[in-house]
């Protein structure tokens, strides 16, 4: 698995490897394709259309072709080129090949000339429209040449029943293959949509990811950081600071399984009891930011009372028998001009004040020494 793979939970991207061993399996393809020839071109030669020999030199000339061709995909030099398949380069050689045989054996130029059409299909797997259109400008000339200059006819053998059956069948052979070459560059689009689906997904969980804890699935310090700085001499807000109670002993008494349960499900109250605009984001540990978007001070200490209440009155026993939660919170309000870092630093004054008085309770800063509660209660230090 490689390390793309490990963050997004083993979706599958594809790599170099298998494009560079394609064009051998395509090889493989065309020699396929050869042998489905030279059956029918030696079932020509037994039905007395050719001489015996055509199906024995077209197997050797094409067999050459195919080695050379693999041989030269298997070396670095072909990785080098511009087309590392070499496929304009199997085009042409193609193509001149089963001209030359259609020149060579007058009887069979249809059946010679129709592989053109495998030939291109084959090309227009990997070749770009403009070079499709150069090779077929180039075939055509020499076609012209071939017909116009040479003088050579195209001729279809049908004098017999046995020549009209073999004709069939080879007009048959290389409509089938079209249509093979045809599906299997429908199922290489199916595979490339495929892969770009998973590109997507994974690219989107990987976005998912750098904004958000994988633990409590609450934005990460910087993100909500960042939003906390975009307030900033905008609206009217407050930032408060949630830190659980005595997090350390849960751990130390219930094991850090539990202790990562109990964050998780401390995430999920918060959430269910913020309003929707409302935006909470783990500070680091078990501290957690809480960015409240229009809220003043009033409207954050009641927001905030009602996480704390609603940690208080969670049924924290289903994790493990006797475990209680509390939490402690600070808030403060957003000052004309001052920065994140000062109102985080002020939310956490206020935090620490209400840990100092007794814990599970939700204090505003009001001065370096004042600290508000809920219920109008003022706290010194």
């Amino acid at each position: 698995m490689n390390q793309l793979e490990a963050v997004v939970g083993g979706a599958t991207i594809p790599t170099a490897a298998p494009s560079k061993r394609r064009p051998w399996r395509l090889l493989g393809h065309i020699a396929a394709s050869v042998s489905v020839d030279v059956v029918l071109l030696a079932a020509f030669a037994h039905a007395g259309i050719v001489s015996a020999v055509v199906p024995v030199l077209y197997a050797l000339v094409t067999g050459c072709s195919i080695l050379v061709f693999y041989i030269l995909l298997r070396s670095d030099w072909s990785q080098r080129r511009r087309d590392p398949a070499l496929t304009r380069s199997q085009l042409l050689v193609s193509s001149l090949t089963v001209m030359g045989f259609s020149l060579y054996c007058e009887p069979l130029a249809f059946y010679f000339l129709m592989l053109l059409f495998m030939a291109f299909s084959f090309a227009a797997l990997r070749l770009r429209l403009k070079q499709m259109l150069t090779s077929f400008v180039l075939v055509m000339l020499v076609g012209t040449i071939d017909r116009l200059w040479l003088g050579t006819h195209l001729e279809i053998p049908g004098a017999t029943p046995t020549e009209q059956l073999l004709g069939w069948l080879a007009f048959a052979s290389v409509l089938l293959r079209c249509c093979m070459i045809g599906w299997y560059g429908n199922r290489l689009r199916r595979t490339l949509h495929q892969r770009n689906r998973e590109l997507a997904d994974a690219s989107q969980q990987i976005q998912y990811l750098a904004l958000h804890d994988s633990l409590t699935g609450t934005l990460r310090r910087t993100p909500v950081w960042n939003l906390i700085e975009r307030q900033c001499g905008l609206n009217i807000f407050s930032v408060a600071m949630l830190d659980l109670d005595h997090f350390k002993q849960i751990n130390d008494r219930y094991g850090h399984a539990i202790g990562d349960d109990v964050l998780r499900r401390f995430a999920e109250t918060v959430r269910d009891v913020i309003r929707p605009g409302d935006v909470v984001g783990r500070y680091g540990g078990e501290e957690f930011l809480l960015l409240l978007p229009g809220a003043n001070a009033d409207a954050a200490l009641a927001i905030t009372d009602r996480v704390r209440r609603a940690v208080a009155r969670h049924d924290w026993a289903r994790l493990a028998e006797g475990l209680c939660v509390t939490v402690s919170i600070g808030i403060a309000g957003a000052a004309l001009g001052e920065s994140a870092r000062s109102m985080v630093d002020r939310a956490d004054q206020a935090l620490y004040a209400a840990k100092r008085h007794g814990r599970n309770r939700v204090l505003l800063y009001r001065s370096p020494t004042q600290f508000e509660g809920p219920a109008g209660d003022s706290v010194g230090e």
